[in-house]
């Protein structure tokens, strides 16, 4: 197992946030609009998670009105980002957005996310490649975790196509694919984002980052875990 800071395929951190900051090294690209903000909870008490804290109106798909945290310099070849969110009863809120990208430079254009939202009691995963939605999932609950995949399948040669698969996993105990988009054309990956958002009319609410990391490079986290069979890994 990896331990906290080491990195995994396509240069990504894995990080269970026990530092008493988030760590800019990690982390040099954060966003908090607004009354927005960032902060670690726990640290150094084996319960540690970075807080994406946000009022109403903070909609992820509106440009830059949602809170996030992003990687850099991320390799250009195949990897599988992993999340793992403290979400309890999610399924029972209204309007939250949370979710994880991979992104071109541009961030404006060649990206693609996995994301989860709520309307009413509600709860939907979609796979996105920019604004087209190529997967989705709907009715399942979640009580206390959930847990967000992209795998990004890196094709080398100039006519070759890359590839995005998503991936949620609820309280049912497994991975559930939620689609997959190939590209047409070869990407230049370039950083990684962890987000949340919050829409009106609900009030403000918090999305609690557990840890992230490449499959790769899984560390021993020192937060609690979920069981065993909600933990396995998809090796590329």
């Amino acid at each position: 197992m990896a331990v906290r800071g080491d990195q995994g395929a396509g240069n990504i951190y894995s990080d269970d946030f026990q530092n008493a900051t988030l760590d800019a090294t990690y982390w040099p690209n954060t966003n908090t609009p607004g009354t927005s903000s960032i902060s670690i909870v726990g640290a150094g008490t084996g319960q540690a998670v970075c807080r994406l804290s946000m009022p109403a109106d903070q909609d992820y798909f509106h440009p830059n009105s949602s809170v996030w945290i992003e990687q850099t310099g991320i390799a250009n070849e195949s990897f599988v980002l992993e999340a793992w969110f403290d979400v309890p009863a999610i399924h029972t809120e209204n309007g939250v957005q949370l979710g994880i990208g991979i992104y071109e430079a541009t961030r404006t254009a060649g990206y693609f996310d996995v994301s989860c939202y709520t309307t009413g009691t509600s709860l939907f995963v979609e796979l996105k490649d920019e604004a087209t939605t190529v997967g989705s999932d709907a009715a399942f609950t979640v009580t206390s975790t959930l847990g967000l995949r992209l795998q990004f399948d890196h094709e080398s040669g100039g006519t070759d196509s890359d590839s995005v698969t998503g991936f949620y996993n609820d309280d049912s105990g497994g991975w559930t694919q939620v689609g997959n988009a190939v590209t047409g054309v070869a990407r230049t990956i370039e950083a990684i984002r962890v987000y949340g958002g919050r829409y009106t009319p609900a009030g403000a609410y918090d999305v609690d980052i557990d840890w992230v990391w490449d499959t790769s490079a899984p560390i021993t986290a020192e937060d609690a875990l979920p069981s065993t069979g909600r933990r396995v890994m998809v090796i590329s």
